[in-house]
C-alpha cells in the first residue's frame, strides 16, 4: 500500500456543485482503483489522503497533479504503508465550516469536530496532518467572518 498527503489552493470559487462533481469523480475512480482517504475543502484549499496500490497511487497523482481546478500543490508525504488510514472509505468528503453556505453533500466540519470524524484507523501522522491543516485555516476564515460581518 502507499499513502500520499497533499494541500492545494482551488483556481476558482468551489460552489456545492462543483464541490459535488468532486466527490462524485472522486468516489467513483477510487472504487474502481482500489483507492481509499479523505478530501477536506475550505478557504479555497483541498487537502487530501488518498492510499492504494501504488501504481494506482502513480496514475491518480498525475490526474490530480495536471487537474486545472487546482494549482500550489504542497505535497506532504508520499510513502508505503501496512494498513489503511481510511480502508472503509472510497473517499471521505468535509468542508470547513463557514466555507459553502448552500446545501452540499459534504458534511460541514470545524477544528473541534474533524478527529471525530476520522475512522478508528486513522494513523497518528494523518491525525496531525489534518489538525494542523486546519489549525492553518481555520483562522483565515474567522478574519474573513469578521471582516464580512
Amino acid at each position: 500500500m502507499r499513502q500520499i498527503i497533499y494541500a492545494s489552493s482551488a483556481v476558482d470559487e468551489m460552489t456545492p456543485e462543483k464541490l459535488d462533481i468532486i466527490s462524485q469523480q472522486a468516489k467513483r475512480n477510487n472504487s474502481i482503483n482500489n483507492l481509499t482517504g479523505i478530501l477536506i475543502y475550505g478557504d479555497q484549499m483541498f487537502f487530501q489522503v488518498l492510499e492504494g496500490p501504488p501504481e494506482k497511487i502513480t496514475e491518480m497523482k498525475d490526474l490530480i497533479w495536471s487537474d486545472e481546478r487546482h494549482n500550489g500543490i504542497s505535497e506532504f508525504k508520499d510513502s508505503l504503508i501496512h494498513e489503511r488510514s481510511f480502508p472503509d472509505w472510497s473517499m471521505g468528503c468535509y468542508r470547513l465550516k463557514t466555507t459553502v453556505t448552500n446545501d452540499s453533500q459534504w458534511p460541514i466540519v470545524d477544528l473541534n469536530s474533524i478527529t471525530d470524524h476520522l475512522p478508528p484507523t486513522t494513523t497518528p501522522d494523518v491525525r496531525v496532518l489534518v489538525e494542523t491543516f486546519f489549525q492553518i485555516i481555520s483562522p483565515r476564515n474567522l478574519r474573513h467572518e469578521k471582516q464580512s460581518g
